[in-house]
């Protein structure tokens, strides 16, 4: 009879790949449970870290502090001052990358306002009505570009602050980030003193302006000055920094 035939091989392979669909899905779902423990667990280590890097560097700016209240020197303090705010100017990437889905970069442009606050909070003096403006693209930057450009903002909006305006009470500092040309241009400027006109950055001592070029060789910027009617920094990264 017709109930007792056995079955065709249509029907078998059509079983078959039945059951090979459903170990399949099975197999996919579980890569992807798997891919997705993970990232979490990978995610999760990474904010570990940075929670320690950050730990670590404000248990060194406590040091430099301590270490600074015994020093009686002006000069020699204020070397201690600026290396507190190097080490705070780190200690801001690692904030923003606790609070980011991905860690690897940070957007630059919110860093950016946050740490121009913190430097003129911390150098601008009462007397002086000093003015900072901020023009800034949305810009995720990888960690290493974005802390050597900290850096290097750090250095020059402090030279600015205490240098450019030393016989006016007031003035303007602009710092803007843009893309152009197939690179990311960031400039810092004053409308200050300007230079003296024998100013050679490859031949400076000053440790700031030093570090500065150093930086930027490291990520592969090219740094360009003008002074006229004041100071323009121009630092131009290639367009891949910011991927």
């Amino acid at each position: 009879m017709i109930d007792n035939m056995p079955p065709s091989n249509d029907s078998i392979n059509v079983n078959d790949k039945l059951q090979d669909g459903d170990i399949d899905a099975r197999h996919k779902k579980q890569l992807l449970e798997m891919e997705e423990k993970f990232k979490q667990e990978r995610d999760s280590f990474q904010k570990e870290m940075f929670h320690r890097f950050k730990n670590n560097l404000q248990v060194i700016t406590s040091l430099l502090n301590i270490q600074s209240s015994y020093v009686k020197d002006e000069d020699s303090r204020r070397m201690f001052v600026d290396s507190t705010e190097r080490v705070n100017t780190m200690a801001m990437i690692y904030d923003k990358q606790n609070q980011t889905e991905n860690p690897i970069v940070i957007c630059f442009d919110n860093y950016l306002r946050n740490l121009v606050d913190y430097i003129v909070q911390n150098n601008n003096s009462n007397t002086k009505d000093i003015r900072h403006e901020i023009n800034a693209v949305n810009l995720n930057l990888p960690v290493k570009i974005a802390q050597a450009c900290g850096l290097i903002i750090n250095e020059l909006i402090t030279n600015s602050l205490r240098h450019a305006f030393l016989n006016v009470n007031t003035g303007n500092i602009k710092i803007k980030l843009e893309h152009n040309d197939g690179a990311y241009i960031l400039s810092v400027e004053d409308n200050g003193i300007g230079l003296p006109e024998d100013f050679n950055i490859e031949s400076i001592d000053s440790l700031g302006l030093m570090l500065v070029r150093s930086l930027a060789d490291q990520i592969n910027g090219t740094l360009d000055i003008i002074s006229i009617n004041g100071t323009k920094f121009v630092l131009k990264l290639p367009e891949q920094s910011g991927h």
